[in-house]
């Protein structure tokens, strides 16, 4: 797929997902395809590293994922990321970067009735080398992408609730704030905030969440519009929600000092 037409996509659902075995109607994506699509994992004791989210590599020393991956915990000795991950198994072409800082929005709430407002977070973590599978994507330098066709990716959720084992793409448009609101009347989406891909059909689900919508800039590039927050509770039939990292990019850059 050419650069300037993919986009990434990463979901958490609002309340836990249905079992899937992929990105809801999405395909297997190419090796090297989404080179700045990142593995977020964590370390436990009894059972070793885990994926746990998505995250994406906007310098070679910073990710952003969701907030809500840190609910467990914050304590950024937990937690690695793997860049040039394909196959969720150890191959030649992965990077394991250590995470040195969780830097969590200070307005992210916790707060399902609200769309979880703010669900955004910086990682700081060892630097990544750019290889053909390992390199950043662009901050967006607009705020809107209505009808634009972005595409998600992610591991899903596979059969039994643990990750799938190869990455998978899907594409979609980004839908208006009606139709958004249409599906989920009950929750209060701001849109200065939110961005909403799909329609349902083309979904993310489970260990998704945390990972990029990557929609084309008026240029052709890509870049990461969105990070994934959360998803209907079938994985079926609603759009994804996504937090709208141009609303953000203020506070990134104070982070990251390289924008």
């Amino acid at each position: 797929m050419l650069l300037g037409t993919y986009v990434i996509l990463v979901a958490i659902s609002i309340v836990k997902c249905a079992p899937s075995s992929q990105i809801i109607s999405g395909v297997e994506a190419i090796k090297g395809e989404f080179p700045s699509m990142l593995s977020l994992q964590r370390f436990n004791s009894a059972t070793g590293w885990s994926h746990v989210c998505g995250a994406t590599l906007i310098n070679f020393e910073h990710s952003i994922t969701a907030a809500t991956c840190f609910l467990q915990s914050s304590n950024a000795t937990e937690y690695r990321v793997v860049a040039g991950l394909h196959e969720l198994v150890n191959t030649p072409e992965q990077q394991f970067l250590t995470v040195s800082t969780i830097d969590i929005n200070p307005s992210f709430a916790n707060d399902p009735a609200n769309g979880y407002p703010n669900n955004i977070a910086v990682l700081r973590h060892q630097a990544a080398t750019r290889t053909a599978y390992v390199n950043v994507i662009a901050l967006p330098t607009t705020a809107t992408y209505y009808d634009q066709f972005c595409n998600i990716t992610g591991w899903g959720r596979y059969e039994g609730g643990e990750p799938a084992p190869v990455l998978r793409r899907a594409m979609d448009r980004v839908i208006n704030d009606l139709d958004c609101n249409a599906a989920y009347p009950t929750i209060n989406i701001n849109y200065n905030y939110h961005i909403c891909f799909g329609d349902g059909q083309i979904s993310a689900c489970g260990v998704d969440h945390g990972g990029p919508i990557i929609c084309p800039e008026p240029q052709g590039s890509p870049a990461i519009a969105g990070v994934n927050s959360f998803n209907d509770i079938s994985c079926q039939n609603g759009p994804s929600v996504y937090t709208r990292v141009s609303t953000y990019l203020t506070w990134i850059c104070s982070i990251t000092q390289s924008c």
